[in-house]
């Protein structure tokens, strides 16, 4: 595997090198990339450890264990030409180690050109497979959704693909910027299931972003999002609009120390196809979506050579009320976000949204960290996590559920070995809520026992 990505990098740096080289085109070449080698153990992500239904266990788990090591490589090409043209080509790699499965198998995870100070105005213009982030990462970050399953048979939540097939404009006339972009998410075909009309299985996403640099005032991002997405299974459409305002700043009044502030508030509305509305509020036609999501966050670094800090955040995005017409489960599109490495991936597949995706939840973060050394971080974060709106219950009453989803505390150590490597450690650890005993403290002849789940990981990384 090493061997021929190096080799496809180095005749891809070679040919492009001759061909800039032939056009006396080219200003400059840079290769690049990032090798990581992770070292994983992840024990309970099932949960579950005994069911009892009287006086049979019909589920008697002896706690799942994963141990393994996987491996990153990402290299590039980036070719400065003249007339303020930009190629960048980017290959990646990811692989278990000792697991046959795709191997050798190299992608392409980046490849673009950009168009700078178009007929000289501060107007550009990217086409190609791109990475798009806005803000945090709360609607738009993540274009490619890692699968479910990896081939260990546990939920995956470390794939370092974001890549949208897209086109992007920016107007950037500072302190203004604004963004205009489409995004092919899915190319689907006109095809016709017995019984019904052929079925457009496109989805696309489009946006726009206006980006303000207030300066002491903060920095301001106005967005409109607009996704669309068909199934296979009807002929109608998923659409939904996402209009976001958020901003991030520090304090000038703050004069011992730095407060930082951020929040982000999303406004949701357009319509539900029968086969994603939520398992509670099919009804087999469109719904209207009415849902609201959003975060508030701030951070308090002392003055003092440790630079220890304190946080304290919300994140709200809401679940389906079944007692109410719309359908009002916040849609998180493409998120890259983090709310705790084990409950997304828990949470995330329990809630069958088939990733680490999250929704339908009501997220209290609380921070702490601090710089033992120049060359290292401590970071402790806190997570509670709540469902807003019940979500399945084994009584058939959705009163009956228990919404507490459970808390997670997550400890990283980063040292930097030098400027190019980087150390890390994390243990996590998932404290399971009632939420997973799905209602039944209402039925007597049923007893769910629940297992924390865990997790370790180090880390190496070398950026060249």
């Amino acid at each position: 595997m090493t061997h021929k990505l190096l080799t496809a990098v180095c005749a891809l740096a070679l040919v492009l090198g001759l061909v800039f080289s032939a056009s006396a085109a080219v200003q400059n070449v840079r290769v690049g990339g990032d090798i990581e080698v992770k070292g994983i153990y992840q024990r309970s992500y099932d949960i579950y450890n005994e069911i009892e239904v009287g006086p049979l266990t019909i589920y008697d788990n002896n706690p799942v264990v994963h141990d393994y090591l996987m491996q990153n490589v990402r290299l590039y090409v980036d070719a400065a030409l003249t007339d303020n043209v930009e190629a960048y080509v980017r290959l990646i790699y990811t692989q278990d180690w000792g697991m046959g499965v795709n191997i050798d198998d190299v992608e392409l995870d980046l490849a673009y050109l950009t168009l700078n100070e178009m007929y000289g105005y501060p107007f550009s213009l990217t086409i190609g497979i791109q990475e798009l982030l806005y803000g945090e990462g709360f609607l738009v970050g993540d274009g490619v959704r890692p699968a479910t399953i990896d081939s260990l048979g546990t939920a995956y939540q470390y794939d370092t693909r974001k890549s949208f097939d897209a086109i992007k404009a920016v107007w950037d006339y500072e302190p203004h910027q604004l963004d205009l972009f489409i995004a092919k998410i899915a190319e689907g075909s006109a095809v016709s299931p017995v019984g019904a009309a052929p079925t457009d299985t496109d989805r696309d996403l489009y946006g726009i972003n206006w980006n303000y640099d207030g300066g002491v005032y903060g920095l301001w991002d106005l967005a409109l999002f607009y996704d669309r997405v068909n199934t296979l299974f009807s002929e109608d459409e998923t659409q939904t609009w996402a209009l976001s305002l958020r901003g991030e700043g520090t304090m000038p009044q703050i004069d011992v120390g730095t407060l930082a502030l951020k929040g982000e508030i999303v406004r949701e509305w357009g319509t539900v196809e029968p086969a994603l509305q939520p398992v509670s509020a099919t009804t087999g036609e469109n719904e209207i979506l009415s849902a609201w999501g959003g975060y508030v966050e701030g951070e308090y670094t002392f003055d003092n050579v440790y630079a220890p800090y304190l946080g304290l955040g919300y994140i709200y995005m809401s679940g389906d009320n079944d007692d109410s017409d719309p359908i009002e489960q916040f849609n998180p599109l493409y998120e890259d976000e983090t709310y705790g490495e084990i409950a997304e991936v828990v949470y995330g597949l329990y809630y069958l949204m088939g990733d680490t995706t999250m929704t339908n939840a009501s997220i209290w973060k609380i921070s702490a960290g601090v710089n033992p050394t120049e060359n290292t971080s401590l970071d402790l974060t806190y997570y509670s996590l709540y469902a807003p709106q019940p979500i399945f219950s084994i009584t058939g009453d959705l009163d009956d559920q228990n919404q507490y989803i459970g808390s997670e505390y997550d400890l990283a150590f980063t040292y930097n070995y030098s400027e190019d490597v980087t150390f890390g450690l994390m243990y996590g650890i998932f404290l399971p809520g009632k939420l997973f005993k799905n209602g039944t403290d209402d039925l007597a002849a049923w007893d769910i026992s629940l297992d924390n789940a865990q997790e370790i990981t180090g880390s190496v990384k070398v950026t060249f």
